[in-house]
């Protein structure tokens, strides 16, 4: 494994390089909600690389079962991707199939909770599988919503692998032997994302926010100790984000899944890229990381107590907090300068 790894770069190089060569995948970048670049070279290739990945590890643990839904759920955004699944019904009424059936068959649960009320709710088998994938179908669409700025998806997945590691429970859940060639493998796609090499697309963003719910609700069943809340905690921001991204549209009669330029990420670009940094392609790296500072930052206060429910809901309440008021300031300052 660790020498395929070193391998992989120069593979995702050699691939991409055709796939850029023949347009492949464009990015289609005259759209409203995309424009901090300009390139229509840079293609949408990323969550093959993502999907390889997993591959590898999944094949390595004789875990195809969970790679088959994968694979569904990476198909959703490819033909998203290359403009052939281009109806958001359509989509979203796939991806409910895919995660109910998911569910189903893995027997996903995040019971208990810790909330008297929904505890009790959980105890129904088929309630518990429509909770389950409602909370899965807004952490995959949360992910897209995302991704909106070159490693701001990326980056964000990547800190909770690293706090996965720093934690270091040596429970018997997915993945955590191959943890180390995950965290590398993401460093790697995160840089050719970071130089602008590719877009990881609907594909990638779909497939983070599906496996990452995997990942997560398979290491609390295995980790009940831990707080609920801290697996909130580390999928707060493309929840919160979703959820205000339909409220905020909704208030205006929108359509919560049509493009706009309102997202955090996108305001918090355009400040830097009008006030600090000239160059698009600086703020928009420098805007993403700054979120994701931000989130590993709260994510290791969080991993120091993880069986403190308080303490999680503190954190989650603390960002929601610093969310909105820095999207009123941020705009405002675009109302203004636009």
């Amino acid at each position: 494994m660790i020498i395929t790894l070193f391998l992989t770069p120069l593979l995702i190089f050699f691939i991409n390089t055709i796939i850029t060569n023949n347009n492949f995948l464009p990015n289609y970048t005259g759209e409203s909600h995309q424009k901090f670049t300009f390139n229509k070279n840079i293609q949408l290739s990323g969550g093959i690389f993502i999907i390889f990945y997993l591959s590898l590890i999944m094949f390595n643990q004789s875990n195809n079962l969970f790679l088959i839904f994968a694979f569904l759920i990476f198909f959703v955004g490819f033909f998203s991707d290359l403009r052939k699944l281009t109806s958001v019904n359509i989509r979203l009424s796939i991806q409910v199939l895919i995660i109910i059936v998911f569910s189903i068959i893995f027997e996903l649960s995040i019971y208990p909770t810790r909330i008297f009320f929904l505890d009790n709710l959980l105890k129904y088998n088929y309630f518990n599988y429509i909770f389950l994938s409602v909370c899965i179908l807004i952490i995959v669409n949360g992910s897209n919503f995302v991704d909106g700025l070159n490693t701001l998806n990326l980056g964000y997945f990547l800190s909770i692998l690293i706090i996965l590691k720093i934690i270091n429970i040596q429970g018997n859940f997915v993945l955590y032997e191959n943890l180390n060639f995950l965290i590398l493998s993401f460093i790697i796609i995160f840089i050719f994302n970071l130089f602008n090499k590719f877009y990881i697309g609907d594909s990638g963003a779909y497939l983070n926010g599906f496996f990452f719910s995997y990942l997560l609700i398979n290491f609390y069943q295995n980790n009940t100790f831990i707080s609920p809340f801290f697996i909130a905690l580390l999928l707060w921001y493309p929840s919160f984000e979703i959820l205000f991204s339909i409220i905020r549209k909704s208030s205006i009669s929108l359509s919560p899944f049509k493009p706009d330029q309102r997202h955090f990420h996108q305001l918090l670009y355009f400040f830097l890229n009008k006030k600090i940094i000239k160059k698009n392609l600086t703020s928009n790296v420098l805007a993403a990381n700054i979120i994701n500072i931000y989130n590993l930052i709260i994510f290791f206060i969080g991993s120091t107590k993880i069986s403190n429910t308080e303490l999680q809901i503190i954190l989650i309440i603390i960002s929601i907090i610093t969310y909105t008021f820095f999207y009123s300031k941020l705009l405002n300052f675009r109302r203004v300068n636009s």
